[in-house]
């Protein structure tokens, strides 16, 4: 998996130096929570419902301090994500899954981005193939050709190709090549950003309840399966 989050670990040789480092946490944590009023960030918890298997993995999932895009009868996810991540690429088999079960019920709106020294050109291509109305055929081949065939979907060459296996011609390649989608690919990116993205997949659910692998211990099945039962909740 693809992620910008750091986890940074240190066993203490001994274990007065551990209670010590414990006593500092614990006066740092009072003077936080003085100055915050103990609010913490407000949480969407998840309760499983009746027949719903054991084994989820349910927890609390972050608000964000965004408008809710909630519409009855309706459930809209934004979906970053990277080519080069494979828990996205795990992801995208589960996401048609969804898809399958509940229809109209449910919208997917896919936002590519890349990390550090991925190559954009794999989100031109993409934004480019969604204009021609190819964009899941598109997405689907970029997965498979890198996770599959062990392709360098950084190639414009090989993403060309993968354009002419579904259908785009000359006009697709050409824009490509050109960097007409550059400005809305750098978009894509800031939009991460803006709504605090860290690791891939990330879903954002009804504009302000974001979901990704981190609480289920970076489990994606166990992430589709509370995304599931959050679909169940806000449905009905």
């Amino acid at each position: 998996m693809v992620k910008k989050r750091q986890k940074k670990a240190k066993a203490a040789s001994k274990s007065s130096f551990s209670m010590k480092a414990a006593v500092v946490i614990g006066v740092i944590l009072i003077g936080f929570l003085l100055l915050t009023g103990g609010k913490e960030k407000p949480q969407a918890e998840v309760a499983s419902p009746q027949g719903a298997g054991k084994q989820l993995v349910l927890g609390l999932y972050p608000v964000l301090d965004k408008p809710s895009t909630q519409e009855p009868g309706k459930v809209k996810i934004v979906e970053f994500f990277s080519f080069y991540c494979d828990h996205c690429y795990r992801f995208n088999a589960i996401k048609h899954q969804l898809e399958n079960k509940y229809g109209d019920a449910l919208e997917f709106k896919l936002v590519p981005i890349v990390w550090g020294k991925q190559s954009i050109k794999t989100v031109e291509a993409y934004i480019l193939a969604e204009r021609y109305g190819k964009g899941r055929e598109m997405a689907d081949a970029m997965f498979k050709a890198r996770f599959e065939k062990g392709l360098d979907i950084g190639d414009v060459n090989v993403l060309v190709a993968l354009g002419r296996q579904i259908g785009l011609g000359e006009d697709f390649e050409k824009k490509l090549k050109s960097g007409a989608a550059n400005r809305e690919a750098l978009n894509n990116i800031r939009l991460a950003q803006e709504y605090g993205v860290e690791e891939t997949p990330t879903l954002i659910i009804n504009g302000n309840i974001m979901v990704n692998p981190h609480p289920t211990g970076d489990d994606v099945v166990a992430m589709a399966q509370n995304l599931d039962v959050i679909i169940q909740r806000l449905l009905s």
